[in-house]
């Protein structure tokens, strides 16, 4: 009896741990699957990418989902960014928990994307806003430590993308930065005037999407940013850089959020609260998925072929 108690009561502490700060129960899987309930938060496919099922979602909220990202070193974890904070999952999307760093950098804080370091995917990168400040901060041990690289008063980096050494941020207020992961120097490529919605580097040119349906482009140097002549239908830099489809064509006409290929040849487009699948680039589309209520805000192929499709509230005027 008196060698249990000892056992007993650390068993106790750690309970008591686990439940008071649940970010260390999702890092090691211990979250009680009982605050989990299926929601229309992220769907998952893992077929031919036509049937979509409903994921477990860590509370009884409904967050919009900005980005999701694949661990580098284990394909097993993904992480979502939203506006209610960063989650986690352990299993390629189909349970997901809230999950804050040490410090309580990511707890109450709207994160818009993460990305990995093109030459280290050990190394990511996540973009918040929090206090009413921007900012980017780097981890190598899955968001337990952080460390801040960015920060600017009044804006955000809606997007970011890796490419060799350097990583590219498009902010809130139109300007498009690049930072070297090597010497962590910044440089301003171009300010547009208007939020960068995303980014995409094609080689060794740079193209940015802005809220106003605009497609900027230019040198990843920066020195001639110059706007495309005709206004875009879709708020995605893929529209002007890598599919070469015709999206003015696209059934139910509603603003383009998100486009993405398969890596089978298909390319997903996501419509309001629609997502399309097209197999003959942009010729004709197919319905894959329907849901009353949201729109898909971001989608994601993750490891094995899976997609992710996330969602958000029905979008407002001040909506990403």
């Amino acid at each position: 009896m008196n060698k249990a108690f000892p056992i007993i009561i650390w068993i106790t502490a750690v309970g008591v741990v686990l439940y008071l700060f649940p970010e260390f129960a999702a890092y090691f899987g211990f979250e009680s699957l009982d605050r989990n309930r299926l929601s229309p938060v992220v769907f998952v496919s893992d077929d031919n990418g036509k049937t979509f099922e409903e994921t477990y979602w860590s509370g009884s909220f409904a967050p919009t989902i900005y980005d999701f990202e694949v661990d580098g070193r284990d394909s097993s974890f993904a992480y979502a960014a939203t506006d209610q904070g960063l989650f986690m999952s352990r299993d390629r999307g189909s349970h997901w928990f809230r999950y804050a760093d040490l410090e309580g950098q990511l707890a109450k804080a709207a994160v818009y994307q993460i990305e990995k370091a093109a030459d280290n995917p050990g190394r990511l990168f996540v973009s918040i806003f929090k206090n009413s400040q921007g900012g980017i901060y780097e981890t190598d041990d899955r968001f337990f430590t952080l460390r801040k690289i960015f920060d600017t008063k009044e804006a955000a980096a809606y997007k970011l993308d890796s490419v060799d050494d350097k990583l590219y941020l498009g902010l809130s207020d139109g300007r498009v930065i690049s930072y070297s992961l090597n010497d962590s120097g910044f440089r301003l490529l171009a300010a547009v005037g208007s939020p960068i919605t995303d980014i995409v580097i094609n080689g060794d040119r740079i193209y940015a999407a802005t809220k106003a349906k605009e497609i900027w482009n230019g040198s990843v140097s920066g020195d001639d940013f110059v706007r495309s002549g005709e206004e875009q239908p879709s708020q995605s830099a893929y529209t002007a850089s890598l599919l070469g489809a015709n999206l003015k064509t696209v059934v139910a006409k509603k603003p383009i959020k998100t486009i993405l290929p398969d890596g089978r040849g298909g390319i997903y487009l996501a419509a309001a609260d629609k997502l399309y699948l097209s197999v003959n680039r942009g010729k004709g589309w197919q319905l894959v998925l329907d849901i009353p209520g949201r729109r898909v805000s971001s989608l994601n192929l993750g490891s094995g072929g899976r997609i992710m499709v996330g969602t958000g509230k029905e979008r407002d005027g001040n909506s990403l």
